[in-house]
Order: C-alpha cells, then structure tokens, then sequence
C-alpha cells in the first residue's frame, strides 16, 4: 500500500515510524525538512502537491492547526487545485471546530473527498498504532477506508456528521489539560506533607488519581523528562478552541478558562515546546 503523509512533528513522526512497521510506502512532505531526515524509506517530496506524482491516492495530515491545514491543501503547491480529483484527505489534525467544516466543505467542493480524523493519545500509542480515532465522513467512506484509519488507530469512532469529532477531541483535551494540573496540585501537595514523589504516585495510582493520564505521564514525573511528547503550545492551541466553542454555546467556562491561563503562564515562561505534564515541576 502507498499512503502519502505531510506532518513529522512528534505524533506524526510516530504514526510514520508505525505506518512503516506495517510495510506502507510512504511518500512525505514537512516544511521543516530536517524533521524528515530520520525516516531512509520515506520518498520525501518538495511540496504537497508533488505527492500526487507517485500514484497516492490518500493522504494523510497531521498538523499543528487549521491555519496550517488550509496552507497545505489550498495554498501555492497546495495538495487540492483544479486538476486534482478523486483523492482522500485524511485529516488527523485537531482543527478549529468551525474550520473543519469550512475544510472538508472546500475539498468535497473540488471533486474529492475528506475523512475527518482527529486522533486521542500521544507519541507512544501512535508508534504501537494504539490511538483512539474519531472518525467523520459519509459512512460509504468510512466503511471504505476504515482499514486504513485502523493502521493507527485500534478504536475508532464514526460519526456521518462533520464536525462532531473535532467537537469531542476539543472536550477530551480540556480534560486531558485538567486532570494533569488537579495531579499537579495533589503530587506537590503529597511532597509538602513529606512523601516522597513515588509513594505519592502510587497512592494516587490506588485511589482517586488512577487514570490514563496519570500511567502515561508516570514516567515523566519521575524521571523530570519533560521532553515532549504532548506539548504545552499545542494543549493550549486547544483549549484556546474549547474556549470559543463554550462561548458560542454559552456555556460557562469557569473551570476551562483556569485550566487554559495555567499552560498559558507555563508558554509565557518560555515552556511552550516541554511536555505538556512539566506542569507538575514548571509552575509554582
């Protein structure tokens, strides 16, 4: 199978690394080139739209935001033009929730086809192809190309409605954002009254902290690795989203709009490329 893929940041440098586990060729495009000098078997292109040359009739997107999807598809050497019909984006980038509507609408628009495919999980669960995968399209194209959303993800979500995916992957990072700084507040707490960092992780982990985020970021509290594999800048691009959504609905945001000023202290301090956990040691 050839896939085409543009985004090595971390996660989609992971989903890459598993992609290619599974024997796919890949055919790449970055901006930052450099990022794609770890993977030999990639075919690495110039711009997005020379992906098309190889025969690729899905590609694959993992962004940082809207801004940089609307780039990469509709701008100069962008993937979608005039002459470019009958092919699948696969858009696993967490966009704007209104702006994956205006996407998807432009690319079906242009005689192809657009799966909206946020992703939950990080760095780890990408490179074992373990990420969940909310999925949004028609259910024929779903149905049609759920072997590939399968490749990295193991659960998968459909939804026919656009829109309805990016919406939860917004609500799953609020809470994602949050449970790491309540962990914060109790792990600082359990090192005042004079436990030390493992035992205090290891009643949270028998108690009322268990959780996904706290397995996953373990290791990185208490090794103080905060290299990222979630990073601070990107968690915040997302509850800036969350926000505009709660405020279309009016929705109350006390506890969001917090949540989003704590990573935003955590950017101004220059943190914006750690792990989005260094909350734990970076803030107060």
């Amino acid at each position: 199978m050839k896939l085409g893929f543009i985004g090595f940041g971390k996660l989609g440098s992971a989903m890459v690394e598993n992609l290619l586990n599974h024997d796919i060729e890949i055919i790449g495009w970055n901006r930052t080139k450099s990022k794609m000098e770890q993977f030999d078997k990639v075919v690495k292109k110039d711009t997005p739209f020379q992906i098309w040359e190889d025969g690729v009739e899905v590609v694959i997107l993992n962004l940082f935001d809207s801004k940089s999807v609307k780039e990469v598809l509709f701008g100069e050497n962008g993937l979608i033009n005039d002459q470019v019909k009958n092919k699948i984006i696969i858009d696993t980038t967490t966009n704007h929730y209104e702006e994956v509507l205006e996407i998807s609408d432009r690319v079906i628009e242009s005689g192809n086809e657009y799966i909206e495919a946020p992703v939950i999980g990080s760095v780890v669960p990408a490179k074992n192809g373990s990420l969940v995968v909310l999925a949004g399209c028609k259910k024929v194209l779903f149905d049609k190309y759920e072997h590939i959303l399968s490749l990295f993800g193991n659960k998968i979500f459909h939804f026919e409605e656009y829109g309805i995916a990016t919406k939860f992957k917004l609500i799953n990072n609020m809470v994602l954002g949050s449970f790491m700084a309540v962990l914060k507040e109790a792990i600082n707490m359990a090192e005042m009254i004079g436990l030390d960092r493992n035992t205090a992780i290891n009643l949270l982990e028998n108690g009322a902290g268990d959780s996904l985020v706290l397995r996953g970021k373990k290791s990185k509290v208490l090794s103080r690795d905060y290299t990222a594999h979630f990073d601070v800048k990107t968690l915040l691009k997302d509850l800036d989203y969350y926000y505009d959504m709660a405020k279309e609905n009016n929705y109350p945001t006390i506890i969001s709009s917090m949540i989003k000023e704590i990573y935003r202290a955590l950017e101004k301090n220059n943190l914006g490329d750690k792990d989005f956990s260094s909350i734990v040691d970076e803030l107060y």
